[in-house]
């Protein structure tokens, strides 16, 4: 299974997630609060999320 690192700013917290970990469980592993109205659910937009650096293994 893959694992990505994902960076949250500002805060500059960065965590090792693998495959299928939803941006909301990411950031309670990096103990990093996202207001979400929803739940997680994505449907408010608070934990949409903008990729910077793909790379391909």
């Amino acid at each position: 299974m893959s694992s990505y690192k994902v960076t949250f700013l500002p805060e500059g917290e960065t965590v090792e997630v693998e495959s299928g970990v939803t941006i909301m469980e990411a950031a309670e592993k990096a103990e990093v609060y996202i207001n979400s109205l929803c739940g997680g659910e994505g449907v408010c937009g608070r934990c949409r999320v903008q990729v910077i650096d793909r790379k391909m293994e």
